[in-house]
Formats: structure tokens, sequence, C-alpha cells
């Protein structure tokens, strides 16, 4: 029996500064649409609060605050993210092997599920001459890669890259990509 392949779904970005607009955008949208993104404008103004008005309408939250501390902070931080009912959490790929395996799977706490953890590579606003700078001497599509090898090895279930990322993954032996 072969597997069926699941339907691409959409995720909005709740790209706003304040949770009072998030009500029109829902209600503006198709009913299909069940993915929303919170990033961290969003939940630096709003916390917690934003997560539980998009649950209450049974909607799936895909927080994108990119983490990137030392690996028992993030561990942590993910198994909160869980208890809030996030669904996709992101961590940034340039925390390192280890930061990555204690993000991916945490343990949830009872009654939670631990959401989805994806990794962002390289963030889109970096070139090559911002590489060198930070003392990163390959160039960007070959950073992106190894990043996204060593997230992948680590037990991440994704990645988050740009689109001119994606198609230097879908070459290579990766085929895990979300773009964005």
């Amino acid at each position: 029996m072969t597997k069926s392949p699941r339907e691409p779904e959409l995720i909005v970005a709740l790209d706003v500064p304040s949770s009072d607009r998030i009500p029109g955008i829902i209600d503006a949208l198709p009913p299909q649409i069940t993915w929303y993104k919170i990033g961290l404008e969003l939940f630096t103004g709003e916390g917690p609060s934003v997560m539980a008005m998009l649950k209450k309408r049974n909607m799936n939250v895909f927080m994108d605050l990119k983490l990137h501390d030392i690996p028992r902070t993030v561990a942590r931080a993910v198994t909160a993210a869980s208890r809030h009912g996030v669904n996709l959490l992101t961590v940034h790929a340039g925390g390192g092997r280890e930061m990555l395996k204690a993000a991916a799977p945490p343990a949830p706490p009872a009654g939670a599920a631990a959401p989805i953890v994806v990794a962002v590579t390289t963030l889109t606003s970096l070139n090559d001459k911002d590489l060198n700078e930070m003392g990163v001497t390959r160039p960007l599509t070959a950073h992106t890669l190894s990043l996204g090898e060593m997230a992948m090895t680590a037990g991440i279930g994704g990645l988050v890259c740009s689109p001119l990322e994606a198609a230097a993954f879908q070459g290579s032996t990766m085929k895990a990509c979300i773009t964005g």
C-alpha cells in the first residue's frame, strides 16, 4: 500500500504589530486555511495570548521565533511552546548541532503534543559579504546546505530556507525544505 502525498497547506503570516487585526484577517480568508504564523514582533508585543486566540478558533500555530541559545534553554523553550499548543516552531540552525539535537524532539508535558521543530538555515537578509564579515568564508549556498544537513542529521523535522536556496536543496541529497 502506497502512502498518499499530503495536500500542500498555506501558512498565513500574521506580520502585524498587535492582535487586534487578527480576527479580520482570519475571517477574510477561506476556512480551509488553518495555519497561521506568529513572528517575533507579534509575539513580543502580545505574548502567549495571541496563541490562545488562534487555538480558540481551532487554528494551527506556526511560531517563527528562530530560537538560538544554549541547548538546555532552547529545549525548555520548545517544551514551553508545546504547553501553548504550538504546532510548528523555528530554531536557528546557526545554534549548532547540540542545540538542534536538544530542540528535537523534546518530551512534551503530559497532555501536550510536541511541536514539529524546523530549522532556519540562513536569514534571507544575508549575502556572501555579510557571511565574510562573520568569518564564514564559504559561499552562501554552501553554508546554507551545510547548516541544513547538520539540522536534519540532528533530528530536526524540516528546514526553512529562501526560494533561492530551495533549488540547491533539490539538487542535493536533502529533499525536506520548507520555502519561505
